[in-house]
């Protein structure tokens, strides 16, 4: 079985997370910072599914990208300077870059 890891350390120094409105067109989040390997990632206030894709210039669409769901916190791997792409309906998606 595998464990999470527990005590995760916000890279920023003040802890803060970006949010990206999610709209029908792919939004791009800023580079994750010097230092981030990994990333927790939710969906909020969103009526529908959205989808997601890393990379250092992402665009996702609904056939290419990892689902989320409203409300979930996922906790991916992520590199520094890689991007988050979202697309959906409506709703927010919280990201907040983390180093172990």
């Amino acid at each position: 079985m595998y464990r999470m890891p527990i005590g995760f350390r916000p890279v920023t120094a003040d802890g803060s997370s970006e949010n990206i409105a999610v709209t029908s067109t792919s939004q791009q989040s800023a580079a994750m910072p010097t230092g981030c390997n990994l990333v927790r990632i939710c969906l909020t206030n969103a009526s529908a599914d959205a989808f997601v894709e890393f990379g250092t210039n992402p665009t996702v669409t609904a056939t290419t990208g990892m689902k989320i769901i409203n409300s979930a916190a996922e906790y991916l791997r992520i590199n520094s300077g890689e991007k988050i792409a979202v697309i959906g309906t409506d709703g927010d998606l919280n990201i907040t870059p983390i180093t172990l």
